[in-house]
């Protein structure tokens, strides 16, 4: 099922008005407002337009539920929080490499729990 709330969430990440985004779907702005507000679904075109555009997975728009995704959004915001990253250009080799350590960390974790829950259900 789409995702609205990703929707909006990215547009409004992006800095982009309904508008913006309405004219480079080539669709009227009442419609995309459709879609954010959930009243409409778009077509699988429009989805893969706006998945291109945002540089996201498909998967992300319709709801898929991607914990490594949204556990690298974690750690940025927590960095962004902390002060230790205030735009794009405070990320230098040293943070990449930590940011790189904590995602391959929370991905072997998060892989760990998964095994070891189906291990249980077993």
């Amino acid at each position: 099922m789409f995702n609205s709330e990703r929707l909006r969430n990215l547009r409004l990440n992006s800095g982009k008005t309904q508008r913006d985004l309405s004219k480079m779907l080539g669709i009227t702005e009442g419609s995309y407002a459709h879609y954010e507000s959930a009243r409409r679904t778009p077509k699988y075109e429009i989805v893969q337009k706006l998945a291109v555009y945002f540089n996201v997975d498909e998967n992300y728009l319709y709801g898929e539920d991607l914990k490594e995704v949204d556990k690298v959004r974690e750690l940025i915001n927590d960095l962004m929080s902390q002060g230790i990253i205030k735009n794009a250009e405070d990320i230098n080799g040293d943070i990449a490499g930590l940011i790189l350590e904590a995602v391959k960390s929370e991905i072997r974790m998060t892989k760990l729990k998964e095994l070891n829950k189906s291990k249980e259900q077993s």
